[in-house]
């Protein structure tokens, strides 16, 4: 993935792999030729959309089909998981990959996308407020 440039300092793919692989050991697809790595992709379902993420293919096989392979089989896996819809986040800054997945049928949605770093400071417990319950079902 660092290969691809794929991937932000502070992220932790390993985790998220290894999380979603013990979930869904099929949404996590790794291509090869002559049994070297060259893309993968890893899909989640979230109700009834389907997320693409960590798509990468390595800079010397891009522009031969082989992410908009990895992405097919990652939509059909999400289609018959119930995902009626496809979704997917890309930095501002990477128009490679906006205009890759606009050549395969993606558009633009006008959102707002916030974040909150859990990690990046330590949380303190505040007081709830007198009387204040919540229940878990």
């Amino acid at each position: 993935m660092e290969t691809c440039q794929l991937i932000q300092p502070w992220e932790e793919p390993e985790k998220h792999i290894n999380r979603r692989i013990k979930v869904h050991e099929d949404l996590f697809l790794v291509g090869t030729i002559e049994d070297k790595i060259v893309g993968t992709v890893m899909g989640r379902c979230d109700e009834n959309r389907g997320w693409v993420e960590y798509l990468a293919v390595h800079p010397l096989f891009r522009r031969k089909g082989i992410g908009r392979q990895l992405v097919n089989i990652i939509e059909e896996k999400l289609s018959k998981k119930g995902c009626s819809g496809m979704v997917l986040l890309i930095q501002q800054e990477n128009s490679d990959a906006t205009d890759f997945y606009r050549r395969i049928g993606y558009h633009t949605k006008s959102v707002t996308y916030l974040e909150k770093r859990l990690r990046e400071r330590r949380l303190k417990p505040r007081r709830l407020l007198r009387g204040l319950r919540f229940k878990v079902k």
